[in-house]
Parts: C-alpha cells; sequence; structure tokens
C-alpha cells in the first residue's frame, strides 16, 4: 500500500503544477492581451484637428497624443511571425510610422476598411469626426477564460 500512496502523491503534484500553470496562464492572457485600441479625431475646422491613440487593456491604459497635423494617413503593413506574415494598421505621421496596437492585427479585424476610414479623414477636411478601434478583449479573454476552466477541472479531476 505504501508505494501507491507515494505514487498518488506525485501524479497530485504534477496535477497540482498544470492545474496552476493553466489558471496563470488564462489570468495572464486576460491581464495583459486583451486589448481595445481606439483612434479619436477631432477636427473644430480644417487648421484645427487633436487626434489621439487610446490603447487599453485590463491593468494597463497608453495614451498617445497626435499635435496638430502630424497625422498623414494610415496603411497595411506585413508584420513577420513565425508561421509567415500577418497585417498590422501603421499611422504616418511626419515623425515616422506608429503601429496602430502593439502586436499584429487580428484576422477577424477588417484592417483595410480601418486604413480606408483614417485616410478619408486625413484627405477630407470637412470630416470633423473620425473614431475606429481594434477590439480583440473577446479572443482574449475566451482564451483566458478557457485556461482557468481548464485548470480548475484538472485540479477537481485531482481531488476526486
Amino acid at each position: 500500500m505504501q508505494p501507491f500512496t507515494i505514487r498518488h502523491r506525485n501524479s497530485s503534484l504534477w496535477a497540482l503544477a498544470l492545474a496552476i500553470t493553466f489558471i496563470l496562464s488564462g489570468l495572464f492572457l486576460i491581464a495583459f492581451f486583451g486589448r481595445v485600441t481606439t483612434l479619436t479625431c477631432n477636427r473644430v475646422d480644417p487648421n484645427q484637428e487633436r487626434c489621439e491613440l487610446v490603447e487599453t487593456s485590463l491593468l494597463v491604459s497608453n495614451v498617445i497624443k497626435f499635435p496638430q497635423g502630424e497625422l498623414q494617413g494610415a496603411k497595411v503593413g506585413k508584420i513577420s511571425m513565425d508561421n509567415g506574415s500577418s497585417d498590422q494598421i501603421l499611422l504616418l505621421t511626419t515623425k515616422g510610422e506608429v503601429s496602430f496596437s502593439p502586436f499584429y492585427t487580428p484576422f477577424y479585424v477588417s484592417t483595410q476598411t480601418i486604413v480606408s476610414q483614417i485616410n478619408a479623414f486625413v484627405n477630407y477636411p470637412n470630416r470633423t469626426v473620425l473614431r475606429v478601434w481594434e477590439d480583440d478583449r473577446w479572443f482574449y479573454y475566451s482564451l483566458g477564460c478557457i485556461g482557468i476552466i481548464l485548470g480548475f477541472f484538472v485540479l477537481l479531476q485531482d481531488l476526486t
């Protein structure tokens, strides 16, 4: 009977380590990767516009303000990844290119639509408001929840 207890204890430690890994990975995805990025521009008159790029996650918020006339447009760029390349929205400014979001643009976001809206605002001075966003919270929150649920499932299975 003694060898069974030692084997069961080792199995419990591995299950606990696996459960903790799943749970912490899920919490990490939710806390740091689920983001919404919003570009808002207001034009009072053709010579006076304010643009602001706001990136918000559960724990962090980052704001980039563009001075008058700095935003020149947008384009779709490519970012290299291990399994190929992905699209990324790049804002064109007088100081160079600024990434619309810190990571690649997810497959379900229409990059060309966002780029077209930004370019239309820049090229047509009669447009007074621009608000475009990329929201990938639901994707990362879903993955995070799956990790947390799997972690608790492994933990509960080991306890029974």
